[in-house]
């Protein structure tokens, strides 16, 4: 479930980040670009909803008895969840959209109508756009203190840090911390701080992370530990043998036939079809 929770936020991210890059490069008119605006702007809430639930998804598993656990259908929690995270974006954006077009209250426009298509006012975006945000955001912290909490809680309880592997430990859990503050979107509230001290190094910053975003959940999950075994499965000519008395004490790749272009398509089909990456 959670993986097809990082596939939404994937197509969100995507969709917004594409629209956002388009924008400068199309001449629209007024219709098409209050269009654009309210796409642009749907899909961003979109992403950040769904950095949100994929936070609570986290904690959920991590906290334990603290959250509920359906017990119900994965396609149909699947649909609702779905419904609960585009469907809020769209009832925002929705509103947005008739109150821009029909003109029959006293609020300033909320798109533009001419380039740059995006919402028309920094007081306009800090409503429309910010407050949403920086509740998710808000949100996605509080469970990932808990699960930080919960982590550190079991770690102290079980006695799972040993002295000797004290320093291993304590870089594979910052490499865990690393991937969830990345899937849960914590580096935007650089944003915020970007924006509120409009300082050239924060700008940076923020600028280099936020736009990585897509590139870190790559990394974290495209091409982790799990996929690269699947990989292997999928594609003989590529399976892992051990060389040595255990996998910790060396490993390596043993070529027993030659992969073919047929072969590495039709495992590329199945690979795509086979279910979803978990962290």
């Amino acid at each position: 479930m959670a993986g097809l929770y990082t596939m939404n936020l994937v197509v969100a991210l995507f969709v917004a980040i594409l629209l956002l890059n388009l924008e400068g490069f199309l001449d629209l008119g007024k219709q098409a670009c209050i269009a654009s605006a309210s796409l642009i702007h749907l899909s961003w809430l979109a992403a950040f909803f769904w950095m949100a639930t994929l936070s609570f998804n986290v904690a959920k598993t991590f906290v334990g008895t603290a959250f509920h656990r359906g017990t119900g259908n994965s396609y149909r929690k699947l649909l609702a969840v779905m419904g609960l995270v585009w469907g809020g974006a769209l009832l925002i954006v929705s509103t947005c959209l008739v109150l821009s077009v029909c003109r029959c209250t006293s609020l300033p426009a909320i798109y533009s109508e001419a380039s740059p298509c995006l919402i028309a006012s920094g007081n306009v975006l800090l409503v429309v756009f910010g407050g949403p945000v920086a509740i998710s955001l808000l949100f996605s912290i509080t469970c990932f203190a808990l699960i930080v909490n919960s982590v550190r809680k079991a770690k102290s309880d079980s006695k799972m840090v040993q002295n000797k592997g004290q320093i291993k430990e304590m870089l594979n859990e910052a490499k865990i911390y690393a991937k969830l503050a990345f899937i849960f979107g914590l580096t935007w509230v650089i944003a915020f701080a970007a924006e509120a001290v409009n300082h050239v190094i924060l700008n940076y910053i923020n600028v280099i992370l936020n736009t990585s975003q897509g590139v870190f959940i790559f990394l974290a999950f495209a091409i982790n530990q799990r996929t690269r075994a699947l990989w292997r499965k999928r594609l003989p000519c590529f399976a892992k043998t051990k060389t040595g008395s255990s996998l910790g004490s060396g490993s390596s790749f043993q070529t027993s036939k030659k992969c073919t272009v047929t072969e590495m398509d039709g495992a590329s089909r199945k690979a795509t079809a086979s279910p979803e990456t978990k962290m």
